[in-house]
């Protein structure tokens, strides 16, 4: 049974109106220690980061409507070797990018390029924007706004070669709409610990709420859907009343909940920032990304929750066997790979990405994690 501080923290995730990302970005160097809470500073002594801030111009509405929004987005990287690889490490929903320091150290060690950024509506990127100028707080998110981003930082940084993109639990579910919506950027795809659906298909009552949720968006969308041919205007207010109650229900369960917020960053942005980011994955389905995606590998931990670990396996075969790489089962670990087996995640995304043979054939490898 899922837990119930889980459930809140992954179980929302929705597409709504939002915003599409254009080829236009600046870029500002940054310097190398940011805050991170009052009195607290990111070091980084041991994994050597240039920090920027990428400008990425928006436009907004559903299809975008002419205007222009600018945000900035929190990115990191670390130059490796010529002719090893390029690494971009896709945040978890709640999950501060220095928690990336071990496994980033590993893999600068074997000279690779790493890349971390930090999605629009999480801390290290709010830090940098005024809150009048994050659209998303009234116009939402949607996955391909958050790909879009990721898109923007690499053309900023100059980023030319193909990419080896990770994405970690949440991460997973911008990691398949990047590899969907810019499949010539990628080299590899690996899932570590996948958000297959939104964890409340897995809970009872959030099933039940989510069952209501989508009657009430069938009702409303009927007329829309069976004569909005005829008359446009009946497609004027698409989810208007599903989009309420979710936004009631799901945002104020979560303000009551999100604990752990930054002392320098105003409680009340953090936690409509994270209900956000839940709220651009609501319809979020891996399966649905599985057979048009390639030279993937997953990675998932041995005690993660059952019915997630299920699913998990069911995207794997999902996959076109042809573009499976490596399905590997870490042991005795609960769910954020790169806390728990730095060291080892680090040195199987490096092989993984060598084309070594043995780590493309698709089978199923158990690792031990602990010596």
């Amino acid at each position: 049974m899922l837990s119930f501080l889980r459930f809140t923290f992954t179980l929302l995730i929705t597409a709504g109106i939002g915003f599409s990302a254009h080829a236009s970005q600046k870029l500002e160097k940054l310097p190398s220690a940011l805050p991170t809470s009052a009195g607290a500073q990111t070091q980084y002594a041991d994994v050597p980061f240039e920090s920027f801030a990428v400008e990425v111009t928006q436009e907004t509405g559903e299809e975008g409507d002419g205007t222009e929004n600018t945000v900035k987005v929190y990115a990191e990287i670390s130059r490796g070797q010529p002719g090893k690889k390029t690494f971009v490490l896709l945040n978890g929903l709640i999950y501060d990018i220095r928690r990336w320091n071990a496994l980033s150290q590993a893999l600068i060690n074997e000279g690779h390029t790493v890349i971390r950024y930090a999605y629009s509506p999480q801390p290290e990127s709010l830090r940098l924007n005024e809150e009048k100028n994050l659209a998303f707080l009234t116009k939402g998110l949607t996955l391909k706004n958050l790909s879009d981003e990721v898109e923007a930082v690499l053309k900023a940084l100059n980023i030319e070669e193909r990419i080896q993109l990770v994405g970690l639990s949440f991460g997973s579910t911008v990691a398949a709409e990047y590899a969907s919506q810019y499949p010539d950027r990628i080299d590899s795809l690996i899932f570590l610990s996948p958000l297959i659906v939104p964890l409340d298909h897995y809970d009872p009552r959030g099933r039940g709420l989510r069952l209501w949720l989508n009657s009430v968006r069938f009702w409303e969308n009927i007329p829309c859907d069976f004569f909005g041919i005829a008359n446009p205007f009946l497609c004027s207010s698409r989810d208007y009343w599903f989009d309420s109650f979710y936004n009631f229900f799901y945002e104020n369960y979560l303000i009551g909940r999100v604990q752990n917020v930054p002392e320098d960053i105003d409680t009340a942005l953090f936690k409509k920032s994270v209900f956000h980011l839940v709220r651009a994955a609501r319809d979020f389905d891996l399966r649905s990304y599985a057979p048009g995606l390639t030279n993937v590998s997953m990675f998932v931990a041995e005690n993660d929750d059952f019915p997630l670990r299920v699913d998990q396996e069911r995207t794997w075969n999902e996959i076109k066997a042809d573009q499976r790489r490596s399905y590997v089962l870490f042991k005795d670990v609960t769910h954020a790979l790169p806390d728990e087996a730095p060291a080892k995640t680090a040195e199987l995304l490096s092989a993984i990405s060598s084309k070594a043979p043995e780590w493309q054939n698709g089978k199923k490898i158990e690792v031990p994690t602990q010596p």
